[in-house]
């Protein structure tokens, strides 16, 4: 019974020290697993701070832009009277101020916003003026020296970030001065011109000749004659006959003789008579010589067209700017502007033009890349649903005609005032034209006759607004390029 007893009590103690085992390893394993918890939360915190961080970086960048661009366009003017008693009175002196300083006549639809900076005082406060495009602003502060010896100054508007940038980088300007380096401040950088070196021009060969004399002249003909009798390796065959020696006589002349006229062709003038009052033989114009933009000495155009859904909001049309900056792009279509008014605008990078009649429908337009400002011949707002640009690049002129054709839902009557509308275009348009857009049809295969005009890749069944297109096609013998090139379904629109 002791016995019994005792292996109880041994028992018990196991018992009691196998609990205390596992709480132990109970406590070490929710210690390990709130360890491994709080690693991979934290992994989790610090990826959603990087995130944030970038995102703030991102946001931050974005309104610097924002701001950027809503600033583009201002002009702070200081000294100028404060007498007016209300907001008209403020546009009509701006107005007669800038035509009697720098002699612009502006109209009141040139001014976008005019305000006052900061709160009423003595001396009179600056004037912030917001133009409608870059243009007006640019021509007004080509012309800063006409306020040289007055009261009045002006200065670029720029945010309070930026003018302590400024500040902080006017020592580094003046260093680079020092240097003797070309340097301006654009907007908040430092920007160092390239010194251009002078043009080296070589040694005239006719000069070099003179100092040649008459005896280094037979030194290297006969160095000449060495180095050929030991490239032919064996001294000239004798000729035989008389017969082979005339032969060889009149080959030689003849060798001479061409030589003699390839540099005669080659020292020839590039005019054979001077250019006077009265030319009978006047020079080709590069137009006579180049035909047209296909040429590769010509500037290759990448024309794309776009249904932008809208570009009603200043948001969209940066939206649109942003996604732009990713692609090459010279020229861009657009359909669904939804903008009211004929306007043409410029920004930093593009140039927009567009027409608009319906508040919130159609409007068609073009976004220009700013490279080929001085190539925009004219821009025509034909209707809300056609535009016509005209390009002129050296004399090499291209129409390009953006168009958004009715949907299915539209009357006959409309779809026949679209077509007129094209065609109206088209009369005003030069010799070369493209026109794209929406045109919302689809034209599908070709029929019999039809393949001078398209191929076999159109875009699904033909329905009645795609007949439509290819019988205005044949009667204006355009080619309808899009079915020309192989796509795969999801790539095909109307």
């Amino acid at each position: 019974m002791e016995g019994i007893m005792n292996a109880l009590k041994e028992i018990q103690n196991e018992l009691e020290e196998q609990k205390i085992t596992i709480r132990e390893s109970g406590k070490k394993v929710t210690e390990q697993v709130t360890q491994n918890i709080n690693n991979i939360l934290e992994e989790k915190f610090f990826a959603l701070e990087e995130n944030q961080k970038k995102l703030k970086e991102l946001v931050d960048n974005q309104e610097k832009r924002i701001e950027k661009q809503a600033r583009q366009r201002n002009i702070v003017f200081f000294g100028i009277e404060e007498t007016e008693t209300s907001y008209e009175n403020l546009e009509r002196n701006i107005i007669q101020w800038i035509e009697q300083y720098f002699s612009i006549k502006l109209t009141y639809s040139d001014i976008q916003e005019i305000k006052r900076l900061g709160n009423k005082r003595e001396r009179p406060r600056p004037v912030v003026v917001t133009f409608l495009n870059l243009g007006i602003k640019i021509k007004i502060y080509k012309q800063k020296r006409a306020l040289k010896d007055t009261i009045y100054y002006m200065k670029e508007y720029y945010p309070k970030y930026v003018l302590e940038k400024r500040k902080e980088l006017q020592e580094q300007l003046q260093l680079e001065r020092e240097k003797g380096n070309i340097v301006f401040l654009k907007y908040d950088k430092i920007v160092i011109s390239k010194q251009t070196s002078k043009r080296k021009f070589n040694i005239s060969p006719k000069n070099s000749n003179k100092n040649i004399t008459m005896q280094e002249k037979e030194d290297n003909i006969q160095i000449n004659k060495k180095k050929k009798s030991q490239q032919s390796g064996s001294s000239p065959k004798r000729l035989n006959s008389t017969s082979e020696r005339q032969s060889k006589a009149s080959s030689d002349i003849n060798d001479k003789n061409k030589q003699i006229e390839t540099r005669n062709i080659k020292n020839l003038p590039t005019r054979l008579v001077t250019v006077e009052e009265y030319d009978q033989n006047p020079p080709k114009k590069n137009s006579q010589i180049r035909n047209n933009f296909t040429e590769d000495q010509c500037h290759t155009l990448n024309i794309i067209t776009y249904n932008v859904r809208s570009l009603s909001s200043y948001d969209r049309l940066l939206e649109l700017e942003e996604s732009l900056s990713k692609i090459n792009y010279d020229i861009i279509g657009i359909s669904e502007v939804r903008r009211h008014g004929n306007e043409i605008e410029e920004y930093e990078t593009l140039i927009l033009c567009y027409i608009g009649h319906t508040p919130g429908k159609y409007g068609v337009g073009f976004i220009i890349n700013k490279s080929l400002k001085n190539n925009i011949e004219s821009f025509t707002g034909i209707s809300e649903r056609v535009a016509l640009l005209n390009m002129n690049n050296e004399g090499h002129k291209l129409s390009i005609i953006q168009v958004y054709a009715p949907t299915d839902a539209a009357s006959d009557h409309e779809i026949e005032e679209f077509y007129n509308t094209i065609d109206k275009a088209i009369k005003q348009a030069h010799k070369h034209i493209i026109l794209m857009g929406d045109f919302n049809a689809k034209i599908g295969a070709p029929k019999d006759q039809e393949y001078i005009i398209m191929k076999q890749y159109g875009y699904g069944e033909r329905n009645e607004r795609g007949q439509r297109l290819v019988d205005f096609a044949l009667e204006q013998k355009l080619t309808i390029i899009n079915t020309y090139f192989k796509k795969k379904p999801n790539r095909r629109w109307t």
